[in-house]
């Protein structure tokens, strides 16, 4: 009777851990004043991790939410691509050219060679929400570490010292005609890229200053806002 051993190294997870603020738990804004309360949404779920707060106090109010989320990730000749969140679970995923069907795990896509091209993919995210209250003007820091890693958010309690010039900015995409939500957007303003609408339609553009802006939103199924006739190419900020 022969024994052996075989020695191995454990696969690092590749950084699941992460926080952003949830803007629309804290009233679609991006800037509070002290003693507002924010949100912080922590990835993924039941992460175990150990939170601070800098110059706050912090309470979870959440655990255990889901989002359904698509993604469409390019390859330009690389092997793998990154996904915005934790996956929890995989819904589908689209074959690449010539019918080969990534491997996706934590938060990333991998081919076994590099690609040229991309797959959409539908997965299911999990996360937990704290819920952060600034006692002076100024930031906190909200730090998370746990066996998937280390992340930080930042929450921004400057409200008070904001210049008056400036004006936060959400925009919401609704289908003309049911005048539902339309999620999963691209959302183009003065010609650059400015991100993807959420499951509720919503896109937070940041602070803008007054002005006029002109504004180009995207829909697989739908028209894109400059070839239709409505009145939504463009907007104000007073």
């Amino acid at each position: 009777m022969a024994s052996f051993e075989i020695s191995f190294v454990k696969v690092r997870d590749e950084g699941t851990l992460m926080l952003t603020e949830d803007y629309e738990r804290g009233g679609n804004k991006s800037i509070h004043t002290a003693g507002e309360k924010a949100y912080v949404r922590i990835y993924p779920s039941g992460s175990g991790a150990a939170v601070t707060a800098s110059g706050g106090t912090w309470k979870y109010s959440a655990r255990g939410l889901k989002e359904r989320i698509t993604e469409h990730i390019a390859f330009a000749d690389e092997p793998s691509g990154k996904l915005k969140y934790p996956v929890a679970e995989v819904i589908s995923v689209s074959p690449a050219f010539g019918g080969t069907v990534p491997y996706v795990g934590g938060r990333y896509v991998r081919f076994k060679e590099s690609r040229l091209g991309s797959v959409s993919v539908t997965y299911e995210t999990s996360y937990d929400v704290i819920e952060v209250t600034g006692l002076s003007t100024g930031h906190v820091i909200i730090k998370a570490d746990g066996p998937a890693g280390t992340a930080y958010c930042k929450v921004d309690y400057t409200g008070d010292e904001t210049d008056l010039s400036e004006r936060m900015v959400i925009i919401t995409t609704r289908d003309a005609a049911s005048r539902e939500a339309v999620p999963y957007a691209q959302v183009f303003m003065n010609g650059t890229f400015r991100g993807v609408t959420n499951s509720s339609g919503m896109l937070n553009l940041g602070r803008l200053k007054k002005g006029m802006y002109s504004l180009l939103v995207r829909k697989e199924g739908y028209l894109d806002t400059d070839m239709d006739n409505l009145r939504n190419d463009s907007f104000r900020i007073e």
